[in-house]
């Protein structure tokens, strides 16, 4: 979309969030993608059910594609006034993904992943370093 000649600003061109299947581990590093794209064109996703269709489109695969067909079926159920249920907001949205995918203890998931954690499976010392540190401060592990 070219912003010439239509007073709109263009889409910003960054990276598209990845597809998300429904792995556990993948959730926060997808909704991460999914926000940082939505906020960098909050002009051009200006509503909850915007940025929700947006979201929606990047689960097409795995457990999460089955998900969605659920999801959006129940958001376009007539309700006794004559409109429809509706997406919700995204925040609500982005907490029921959470708590259909993701972990269901990240912080021991995350303790059980520092603990495996062995040099020899790593590249190098300082990926070493990098993933336990990551996991720890999941883990909410301090020195």
């Amino acid at each position: 979309m070219s912003g010439t000649g239509t007073g709109r600003t263009p889409e910003i061109k960054i990276s598209l969030p990845s597809q998300f299947s429904g792995e556990p581990d993948d959730v926060s590093k997808w909704i991460g993608a999914v926000t940082c794209y939505l906020t960098i064109n909050a002009h051009i996703y200006t509503t909850d059910e915007m940025k929700i269709i947006f979201a929606l489109s990047f689960m097409q695969e795995g457990l999460a594609e089955s998900w969605v067909d659920d999801f959006s079926a129940a958001a376009v159920q007539p309700t006794t006034g004559g409109g429809v249920t509706g997406y919700g907001t995204f925040t609500d949205f982005l907490s029921k993904v959470t708590k259909e995918f993701g972990p269901s203890n990240i912080t021991a998931t995350a303790y059980l992943d520092a603990t495996k954690l062995n040099q020899a499976d790593c590249e190098s010392l300082v990926d070493y370093i990098s993933k336990f540190k990551r996991a720890a401060g999941r883990a909410s592990i301090t020195s």
